[in-house]
């Protein structure tokens, strides 16, 4: 029990980080917020900390769910990846078909972020990230109300 609260205390310091950096990646939309450098390079800057973020968010969120299900579930991993902790979480019956379908694509982007820099790429995955985001804070709040 302690393993996992400490692994949440991350995941969640993590979260709040990224919402911070998606709540400046929207502004930088409509407003400039910074002076002395152009627009687009400040929108690039963002983007590409916004998926960094994105990147240690993923990782931290689908490590917290695998100790939750092992503790709470007695769950037991034979193979450990991020998707076979998605697909186990929806058999435990505590995510739906529909996150579950989300997370293996977030799954997907977040393996695309680690091998590939593509600036189209990074700009499709920037424009996800929002309903990840919105799905790592759910499954959050699950292992929150579980651990109190």
């Amino acid at each position: 029990m302690e393993k996992l609260k400490l692994k949440h205390e991350i995941a969640s310091k993590a979260l709040n980080s990224l919402e911070q950096v998606l709540i400046d990646y929207d502004r930088s939309e409509n407003e400039f917020i910074f002076t002395n450098i152009d627009k687009k390079t400040i929108r690039e800057y963002l983007r590409d900390s916004l998926i960094q973020r994105f990147e240690y968010c993923f990782d931290s969120v689908w490590k917290v769910l695998k100790i939750y299900l092992e503790v709470d579930y007695g769950i037991h991993f034979d193979i450990v990846s991020p998707k076979t902790v998605f697909r186990k979480a929806l058999n435990a019956g505590i995510a739906t078909e529909k996150q579950v379908r989300l997370a293996l694509e977030m799954t997907d982007d977040r393996n695309k972020t680690s091998h590939l820099y593509n600036e189209s790429e990074a700009k499709k995955i920037s424009m996800h990230i929002k309903s990840y985001f919105e799905l790592m804070k759910e499954l959050m709040g699950i292992i929150s109300d579980y651990i109190g």
